[in-house]
C-alpha cells in the first residue's frame, strides 16, 4: 500500500481503505458526506452491515491496535474521499 493513499468512497458502501494496518490515520477529505468506521482482523470478512460501526469524528479517525487490521468506511449523502496514511 502507497503511504499516503487517497481512496474514493461510494455512498452506501463498506470501502477497505486500509489493509494490515496497526497504526496510522484515516483524514476526511470530502466533507459533503457523512462517514463511519469499522475494522476487521487482517484476511476477516468485511463488514456487511452498521452494527459495531461508529461515526468518524472530523478531521478523521486514529488507528492504534495491537494486532493488524484491515479498515473500513462507509459513507452516507454522498461519495466520499479519504486519506489513509499508515504508521505500521
Amino acid at each position: 500500500m502507497a503511504n499516503p493513499v487517497a481512496v474514493s468512497c461510494t455512498v452506501n458502501t463498506w470501502v477497505k481503505v486500509g489493509t494490515a494496518i496497526k497504526t496510522g490515520f484515516v483524514w476526511i477529505k470530502n466533507y459533503q458526506a457523512k462517514y463511519e468506521v469499522d475494522y476487521r482482523e487482517t484476511g476477516s470478512a468485511a463488514p456487511t452491515d452498521r452494527a459495531t460501526s461508529v461515526p468518524m469524528p472530523q478531521p478523521g479517525y486514529m488507528i492504534n491496535h495491537p494486532t493488524a487490521i484491515d479498515v473500513y468506511v462507509y459513507t452516507e449523502d454522498n461519495d466520499g474521499l479519504v486519506v489513509v496514511s499508515k504508521g505500521s
